[in-house]
């Protein structure tokens, strides 16, 4: 703040310094310049008044001269020259009266009687060589009019500049007629002009017209004055200053230049006076600014500091009782009393925020701690459910189980409710900015509500704008939250009809920042609706539709509120519309940045251009849905509800010679025909040449050699634009046999050929993982706490280590820091992959987790296939796994031999001996830039790895063949490393596989 008053008073010292710098030079002294011009002008009239007072005292001599009787008889009868003429010219009387000619003329300009003399030897000169002998009679100086007329001017003469002035000749009582005139004249000598400057105290000059010592100035002053017809000039010299005026003979004619010139004393002596005034008034306003700056930084600046202080050490230190204590009674003094007021409210809300803080930590740690207690056995409950189900139980037990399996969920879903509750009250849900895939996440949506939808007989449709971008920046793991929350809501209060998920995308100004994409989700449904008097209240904490005693739908009434306040943390909105009885529309907003737009699939979608559809469903709402995305493809389709409706519109088309290419089929309970809808399409014409699609659920298994008659390919519901062109794309390349998609049968598991360290103290949950990891093959050692796990991995090396969080002894934190510290590695060398396992549900334990050195984070209680898909990613990620192979596959093979043919070992030697040419060709075909023979390369290595099982290397390749037919040929190049460790440690373990198939000798 110092340096800022500092600051300031230099300004406006430098501003108050330029202003009286500028008053001088642009207005004071302008004015002692024009105030000297003035004088030199004045100067000047004074010569001109000098040289007509001269002009008149000549005008008045002849006066004397022309009032004569005599006189005027002998102008009137010339004859003998009277006596008055001889005394003219004795002694020194011309001398005395200051003239050097004088004449008397009759009134034809006839010369009577005339003398000129020298003034300076006062001797006569010839009159004829100064003056006409003989003036015309309307000569200037002969011109009289009246009796009283006076003639006065110059004319220029051989001697000089004549002043000369006249009047007529009269009786002595000036009575007429006028009988001549009489012209008294006077040189202009350089006496006489110094005279003048002695006069008016100034120099004077009088130059004839032409002069050779005229300046440069003077004649160009001249100039302009006799061609502007402006009477004086006044130039401003380094020195002097200059007025000039023209005076003209009593011809009119230009006859001379006077000048006056003057020193520039006015603006000389103003201009130091000025100056000196300026330097007194800098010096006073710097005075001035720095005294006002000393008396302000003594005054109130220092205090201030001190109370600066003050409060920078309250702040530092967090004491708030310590006080200022002030006896100054001015503002500053209240001030500090006013702080000394507020730090002891502040003191108080500390004390009662401490208390609520206490209160709320207890609150969360309670909510934590019964999560986490309440998470273990549901582990073991949940697990050891799921475990049930996949063994060969009488339906009645499965069932059962599936109750037991589905209340668990319901019991883990309103946990994590709470929590989230608990979160979002607090204020600590935390935005993440991470990239993801739009239509990943809708998908990973898609197959989280899609099953309950469909088990519940609700139509589920997702509509996706296909100008959605591909990915961008965000939280998706909050927005999938909402989602499903939405979408669940919708599920449960909806009995029939459908359930919709629209998702648009559009550019905003979102707070003051223009071109922000916003993401805009609708969740639509036809269930029960909200009354309007619960509207209001919908999205606050604990509100539901149906909160009487009769309750029918349970829930906690948090997902709501919960939803809107993630929307909110992320800068969006939600709103919703109802209408009760009719169903419901929430939608919110989400802005998100730096997105990607999608990538153009305009080649891949022309095989779809042209074609003809048959859309066979009993729902309204897909058969619209699918006709909209063949329309955007650039196919056509006709839509039918029923499979006899489809029959009829098949024969039709064949009877008018338009076959359909496409053959949409439904196989849900809307169309309970469609087995034997499609067991009919081989026997006959009808559908000759078109690609048979089979629409199913989810939920259901959805293999190609399980149908009944010739399906071409499966299109799980709910359906999406690219799921849509995939199928179409298999579909149309089908030969119609059974093909072999990949999906893993029912009670089948990919098997892991893996070393895993388990670090788990329950009992329960020991039982439940170890059986797990049995099931898929992997070898395993079981730990209770973390020392057991460091003595284990003192004995050899492990591939991977799940490790619970919460043990006693040293935990799961403190052995990862061991671990860490102590750079424990997997077989091949590098740092052990870490899983935690925990019943901590929240964001922060998820981040501790990561923190300590921890790869990856499973919450209890945990469905399996997370647990596999989280081990398959770190082992793939690292190159650390033997092997990942599906055991469906493998399982036909071995069926397939016999004692006398091994087929899955001959199919083995033909994979080992085929695929590490394909492999190399890829590589090259990735190095030349070639996406064309990427495709078609990894196409083949993706068919056959698949027939084999090897799940990891067929998706991979299947990377690959998207990337290389979207032609994004750079991004190939991590894809293919990740390819070349896959391949290498499946054929290690397909190597495995062919021993244990051998036929025994």
């Amino acid at each position: 703040m110092s340096r800022k008053l500092v600051l300031i008073f230099l300004i406006i010292a430098a501003a108050l310094a330029l202003a009286a710098v500028a008053v001088t030079y642009f207005l004071v002294l302008p004015a002692f310049v024009n105030f000297e011009k003035e004088q030199s002008l004045a100067s000047l009239n004074r010569v001109e008044t000098v040289l007509h007072a001269q002009l008149d005292t000549l005008t008045g001599a002849s006066l004397e001269y022309s009032a004569w009787d005599d006189i005027y008889e002998h102008v009137q009868s010339p004859g003998e020259a009277p006596d008055y003429f001889d005394f003219l010219t004795e002694g020194d009387y011309w001398s005395d009266i200051n003239i050097e000619i004088m004449m008397f003329l009759d009134r034809e300009g006839r010369l009577v009687w005339g003398r000129m003399i020298d003034p300076e030897q006062s001797t006569d000169l010839p009159l004829q060589e100064h003056v006409p002998q003989q003036p015309e009679p309307d000569h200037p100086l002969l011109a009289h009019a009246s009796t009283d007329s006076r003639i006065k001017g110059f004319i220029n003469t051989p001697r000089g500049i004549l002043m000369m002035g006249s009047t007529p000749i009269l009786r002595s009582d000036r009575t007429g007629p006028i009988m001549g005139t009489v012209v008294i004249g006077r040189l202009l000598t350089a006496e006489r002009i110094a005279d003048i400057e002695q006069a008016v105290s100034v120099d004077v000059s009088a130059h004839l017209i032409p002069d050779a010592g005229l300046s440069d100035a003077a004649r160009l002053d001249y100039e302009s004055l006799v061609s502007s017809g402006v009477p004086i000039a006044t130039e401003r010299g380094e020195t002097h200053t200059f007025s000039r005026k023209v005076v003209r003979d009593l011809y009119g004619a230009p006859l001379m230049l006077i000048e006056t010139s003057q020193p520039n004393q006015i603006s000389t002596i103003g201009s130091n006076s000025v100056n000196t005034a300026l330097c007194f008034l800098l010096v006073v306003i710097l005075l001035f600014t720095f005294s006002g700056w000393w008396i302000l930084r003594r005054l109130v600046i220092s205090p201030l500091l001190v109370l600066g202080d003050h409060i920078a050490s309250v702040r530092e230190s967090g004491d708030l009782s310590v006080r200022f204590g002030s006896d100054r009674k001015d503002e500053l003094g209240h001030l500090a009393s006013e702080f000394d007021a507020l730090t002891q409210e502040l003191s108080e809300t500390q004390r009662q925020r401490d208390d609520a803080e206490s209160v709320s930590r207890a609150k969360s740690q309670f909510l934590m701690s019964i999560s986490h207690e309440i998470r273990t056995p549901m582990n073991g409950v949940i697990g050891m459910t799921d475990a049930l189900l996949r063994m060969d139980l009488p339906e009645n037990s499965l069932r059962l189980l599936s109750q037991v399996k589905s209340s668990g969920r319901i019991l883990l879903n309103i946990i994590d409710d709470i929590l989230d509750f608990s979160t979002v009250s607090a204020g600590q849900a935390i935005v993440e900015k991470e990239r993801f895939s739009l239509r990943q996440m809708v998908s990973d949506v898609n197959s989280a509500v899609a099953d309950s939808a469909q088990r519940k007989g609700v139509e589920y449709l997702c509509r996706f704008d296909s100008s959605l971008p591909e990915s961008a920046l965000g939280d998706q793991q909050k927005i999938k939250q909402v989602l499903i929350n939405l979408i669940g809501n919708a599920i449960k209060f909806t009995h029939a009809g459908e359930v919709a998920l629209a998702v648009s995308s559009e550019v905003e100004t979102v707070q003051g920042r223009d071109g922000v994409t916003v993401l805009n989700f609708t969740v639509s449904d036809t269930g029960i609706g909200i009354p309007a008097p619960s509207l209001s209240a919908i999205f606050e904490s604990f509100s539901q539709v149906d909160n009487g005693p009769g309750r029918e739908y349970g829930g906690t009434g948090l997902g709501l509120s919960i939803s809107k306040a993630l929307v909110e943390a992320m800068g969006g909105e939600i709103q919703v519309s109802s209408e009760y009885g009719v169903g419901s529309t929430f939608q919110f907003t989400v802005p998100v940045s730096e997105t990607i737009a999608a990538v153009d699939d305009g080649e891949r979608a022309s095989v779809c251009a042209g074609l003809r559809a048959l859309i066979v469903d009993g729902y309204p709402g897909t058969r619209d849905l699918v006709a909209s995305l063949l329309a955007e493809l650039g196919a056509v389709a006709d839509t039918v509800a029923s499979t006899a409706e489809a029959i009829v519109a098949l024969e039709a088309a064949s009877h008018e010679g338009r076959q359909y290419d496409l053959l949409l089929v439904d196989n849900q309970q809307s169309n309970p025909d469609s087995a034997a809808f499609t067991a009919a399409l081989p026997d006959g014409s009808l559908a000759a040449g078109a690609a048979v699609i089979l629409l199913c659920n989810v939920t259901d298994e959805c293999q190609v050699e399980t149908q009944v008659g010739r399906i071409d390919a499966c299109l799980p519901k709910p359906i999406l634009r690219d799921d849509l062109l995939d199928a179409i794309i298999t579909g149309r390349n089908s030969d119609g046999a059974a093909a072999k998609p990949g999906e893993n049968r029912a009670g089948q598991r990919p098997q892991l050929l893996i070393d895993v360290l388990v670090a788990e103290d329950n009992e329960v949950n020991q039982e439940l993982i170890t059986f797990e990891l049995s099931e898929i093959g992997a070898r395993y050692v079981l730990v209770s706490n973390g020392i057991e796990a460091l003595n284990e991995l003192a004995k050899g090396a492990f591939d991977i280590i799940l490790m619970d969080c919460h043990m006693p002894g040293m935990d799961g934190f403190a052995a990862t820091k061991r671990i860490r510290a102590m750079k424990i590695t997997d077989k091949r060398g590098s740092p052990v992959p870490i899983v935690a396992m925990t019943a901590s549900a929240g964001e922060d334990d998820q981040k501790h987790c990561i923190a300590v050195g921890m790869d990856a984070y499973i919450s209890k209680p945990y469905e399996f296939e997370n647990l596999l898909g989280t081990i398959s990613r770190l082992l793939h990620d690292t190159g650390q796994f033997d092997s990942v192979l599906d055991a469906a596959p493998l399982a036909s093979m071995r069926e397939l031999s016999s004692d006398r043919v091994d087929v899955l070992g001959r199919l083995i030697d033909v994979y080992l001996e085929s695929s590490p040419p394909l492999v190399s060709q890829i590589g090259e075909a990735i190095a030349a830039g070639d996406a064309e023979a990427v495709r078609m390369g990894a196409h083949k290595l993706k068919s056959s790895s698949a027939t084999l099982g090897a799940s990891m290397v067929a998706s991979l390749a299947r990377d690959l063949e998207y990337l290389g037919r979207d032609n994004q040929i750079e991004e190939c190049a991590d894809v293919f490393s990740s390819l070349a460790r896959a391949i290498e440690a499946a054929y290690s373990a397909l190597e495995k596989e062919k021993s244990r198939s051998a036929t025994p000798a």
